[in-house]
């Protein structure tokens, strides 16, 4: 731990936020969704960061703070279209009282530094408010802020210091990336760790050393080769090209690294540094980002990638979901001692904390039907909006409202919260072999208190959730479509596809039968019935015969899972050389098809989780 990190920021009046407080450890993701105040908060830290640095005067060989003043195109660390833009709600003023933005750091060694930054006649005046001395020259700290990806300039002129400041701060940092380079390879130390890394993530490519001569050259040369494993500047005929060349994933860890080394920096904030990034880079970034906390930086980075955030601790994400950001604090062990829960990615941690919803299904089967069933019922543009809401929990068999509670007892006892989150759970459970009786029991069961009052269930009204794919008209369109392309006299027609799909279902006739047979000796058993072994099959066989009579019911009772579609899927594969995928028979149901309590079910889920913005 390095004493000179910062360990706690406090800011008040400060564009979105009346009042903020960040507490920071080695690494910090700062997580949420657009607009929720992320990059605010890397400005504030980087705002703390300027009024130290910019206060700072020499008197007598000691440093002290000293006020200063600024004009709008002097004041750079925080971007503005107007100067009022970065006071909340625009107000620098009430009546003849100035409203100060309060800036208040804590490094890890227990120094405090608070300033105030007033606007008066259109400029900025900054002043120390605390009575910590700065820290001497030999001990001193340094945020930096590096900007979101911005693309290269062709060319760069030389800049001095404060134009590439100024650069930086207009998000034009894509036309100082030579210059920092240039300087950079005056740290031979810095330089020799930037060309390792980059070799390690792009084993083809050798960055040359930048080259500028001041008395003759305009622009700053930084240029690459590929191909070969020899240091590039001992080889001959090999093309050099231009860094502008270099594919995005190069050129973005070229600005990432090449910014973060180049200033030495205690600390630095990086605005969303995954951008762009496949999740291959995304992962090669962290572990890059982790060797240099190793070093001795502490890293603060606005992200929303799910390749960071899987693979950090939980303990290291700062969530900014609810408008006021908080650490995600949950015991990983108590989650372990449910096995539905013990997996949890910190993205569903994430989401939990946010929204307080889950959803609880059978297994990753289920969920995959659901959300194929929600973009086929809500359309995708409202599945778009939800399923970034969406986390499911497998219950690893027919759940139980007492499994469920069990669920959600451990998620609230494994978040950390000053008070227990209030987390509800929507069941989506399959009917099995209950009768229509049975059903209704345990709908009326787990729709009154106490289970009603945390959990939304839905029963399926089929067997499995399967059972809905078996649908004539939605197969058959589904196999016609996959057979477009198909010579005409190879092509089956809607016929032959109804006529296999009908006898594929009177074989499950006698599978149903004994599973029946299962059921009502279930019955006996539960209830003390005491049937024979003959009434037993007596009534399931009358029980499958009515089915048999019943077009709709019989396909609410078939074995669609296990039987009916394996079955389906091989004669099909076997005679027209066609895969039939669950989301082809899914796009191809016919939309006045689709069963009504399927239809209430995905409609009651989306309004469960709700579509949000």
């Amino acid at each position: 731990m390095n004493s000179l990190w910062l360990k706690t920021l406090s800011i008040e009046n400060f564009k979105r936020f009346e009042s903020l407080r960040l507490d920071f450890e080695s690494f910090n993701l700062l997580v949420g969704p657009n607009n929720s105040g992320k990059s605010t908060a890397l400005q504030a830290c980087a705002l703390f960061d300027f009024c130290y640095r910019t206060c700072l005067e020499k008197r007598n060989g000691d440093l002290t703070f000293q006020n200063r003043t600024f004009g709008p195109d002097e004041f750079v660390v925080a971007p503005a279209a107007e100067p009022l833009d970065l006071w909340k709600d625009r107000r620098a003023q009430r009546g003849s009282t100035a409203v100060p933005i309060r800036v208040k750091g804590e490094l890890m060694s227990g120094e405090v530094y608070e300033f105030e930054i007033n606007l008066r006649f259109n400029r900025f005046s900054v002043q120390s408010v605390s009575d910590t001395p700065p820290l001497n020259v030999e001990r001193s700290f340094s945020i930096t802020l590096i900007p979101g990806y911005t693309d290269f300039w062709p060319r760069e002129e030389r800049r001095t210091p404060a134009v590439r400041r100024e650069m930086r701060a207009q998000a034009q940092h894509g036309g100082i990336i030579r210059n920092l380079l240039l300087d950079l390879k005056d740290e031979p130390t810095r330089w020799e760790q930037f060309v390792t890394e980059l070799a390690a993530i792009f084993p083809s490519i050798h960055l040359l050393r930048p080259q500028f001569d001041e008395q003759v050259d305009r622009y700053i040369r930084v240029g690459y080769t590929e191909g070969a494993d020899a240091p590039a500047d001992k080889r001959r005929k090999v093309p050099e090209l231009d860094i502008f060349s270099g594919g995005s994933g190069f050129r973005q860890f070229v600005q990432i690294l090449g910014s973060i080394l180049v200033e030495d920096a205690t600390t630095v904030l990086l605005d969303e540094p995954d951008a762009h990034l496949f999740s291959k880079l995304q992962a090669d970034l962290y572990a890059v980002l982790t060797r240099l906390v190793q070093g001795g930086i502490q890293i603060i980075a606005a992200t929303h990638s799910t390749e960071l955030i899987a693979a950090v601790q939980p303990g290291q994400i700062i969530t900014f979901a609810n408008g006021e950001p908080r650490r995600l604090q949950v015991w990983p062990e108590v989650l372990s001692t449910v096995s539905a829960l013990g997996g949890l990615e910190n993205l569903s941690l994430l989401l939990i904390d946010a929204y307080r919803k889950v959803i609880v299904v059978e297994d990753k089967s289920d969920e995959q039907y659901v959300r194929l069933w929600l973009n086929k019922i809500l359309g995708a543009d409202r599945y778009k909006r939800i399923q970034r809401r969406l986390v499911f929990l497998y219950s690893q068999r027919r759940p139980t409202a007492d499994d469920v509670s069990r669920m959600l007892r451990t998620l609230k006892q494994a978040f950390r919260a000053s008070k227990p989150l209030d987390i509800k759970a929507f069941v989506l459970a399959d009917r099995d072999y209950a009768l229509d009786d049975q059903l209704a029991a345990e709908r009326a069961r787990y729709g009154k208190p106490p289970y009603a009052d945390e959990q939304t269930w839905h029963i399926w009204e089929r067997l499995e959730i399967e059972n809905y794919l078996a649908n004539p008209k939605a197969i058959t369109g589904a196999v016609l479509d996959l057979t477009a392309a198909t010579p005409p006299l190879l092509r089956p027609n809607p016929a032959q596809v109804t006529e296999l799909l009908d006898k594929i279902i009177a074989d499950a006739r006698e599978p149903l039968r004994l599973r029946m047979i299962d059921a009502f000796s279930k019955i006996s058993r539960d209830e003390k019935k005491g049937w024979e072994a003959s009434t037993i099959t007596q009534r399931a066989e009358e029980f499958v015969a009515q089915l048999w009579q019943d077009e709709e019911r019989k396909h609410i009772w078939i074995d669609a899972k296990e039987t009916v579609l394996p079955k389906l899927r091989q004669q099909l594969h076997d005679t027209y050389h066609i895969q039939l995928a669950d989301s082809a028979i899914i796009t191809a149901w016919p939309d006045a098809d689709i069963p009504a309590d399927l239809r209430q079910a995905i409609e009651a889920l989306a309004a469960f989780v709700g579509e949000g913005d």
